[in-house]
């Protein structure tokens, strides 16, 4: 268990140098140094390999790409339309804070970071009312790109914006398509996903689109199916007219009229008020 362990701490800074930048792994590491708990925390540390790691991430300023290209995306669109609203959605915390932070230096841009409530460490969560606050900000104007994490992808009412950006791609086609439909409701919208390449990031992108297309094709299987079962209406009504449903329905009322009455000795005498089968 311990050596499993460390290979998905291992894992899971890899996925953080490769995808998220090396101010994320940095902090990855300082937590941990900071909060050692387990053995597997202890043994990972003391690897040479991560010793190395480690040292190399200290050493080095150079920020992942996406970090300016999120910027320069952003500011484009500002820069096309002022009265823009935007998301950029981040799967980690750390990484919405160095987005909202590095957004926060360009001109006309207004960001703001948009967490849950869960507070980890010393990685404070926002109350339903900070919340609600930011959220009356973003739709009067004050705040211009809301930086969310997955708390942003539903249950919220958030108001219609311009631009989505995706700072990585996620495996799930059900919350691809939840961040996606924040934009192009009552407008055109559009969506800018972010994908660093020969990384984790590209296949987490080919398996969402795999799964909404598996989806889309079980959907039509559905739809089909349920056509030859029961009547179901289209734009056009082509399904419910073809059906003759007011015909059916004639015959199952003749149909009822065909059957013998009950006897007198076989019906049950009704109470005041109360309303039996046969009254039917």
């Amino acid at each position: 268990m311990t050596a499993q362990a460390i290979a998905m701490k291992a894992d899971h800074a890899i996925e953080l140098a490769e995808t998220q930048g090396l101010g994320s792994l940095r902090l990855y590491f300082e937590n941990m140094q900071k909060d050692t708990k387990t053995k597997a925390d202890v043994q990972f540390l003391k690897h040479a390999k991560v010793q190395e790691a480690i040292q190399l991430a200290e050493a080095t300023e150079v920020e992942h790409p996406k970090l300016a290209k999120t910027g320069w995306i952003v500011r484009k669109q500002l820069m096309e339309k002022a009265d823009s609203k935007v998301i950029v959605f981040a799967h980690y915390r750390q990484t919405a804070d160095r987005i909202t932070q590095e957004l926060a230096r360009i001109p006309s841009v207004k960001p703001m970071r948009f967490v849950g409530q869960a507070s980890r460490g010393e990685d404070i969560g926002l109350s339903q009312k900070e919340q609600v606050d930011i959220l009356d900000k973003f739709r009067a104007g004050e705040v211009n790109v809301l930086v969310a994490t997955s708390i942003g992808e539903e249950g919220l009412d958030i108001p219609q914006v311009d631009l989505v950006v995706f700072y990585e791609p996620v495996p799930s086609e059900i919350r691809t398509i939840q961040r996606r439909g924040r934009t192009g409701r009552s407008a055109a919208g559009r969506v800018v996903t972010l994908v660093t390449k020969d990384t984790r990031d590209e296949a987490y992108l080919y398996s969402a689109r795999r799964k909404e297309r598996k989806m889309h094709v079980e959907l039509d299987h559905l739809r089909k199916d349920l056509k030859q079962k029961i009547f179901v209406g289209e734009p056009g009504g082509e399904t419910s007219v073809a059906a003759a449903p007011e015909k059916r329905i004639e015959t199952l009322r003749a149909q009822s009229h065909d059957r013998a009455p009950v006897p007198e000795s076989r019906r049950r005498p009704s109470k005041k008020g109360q309303t039996t089968f046969e009254d039917y």
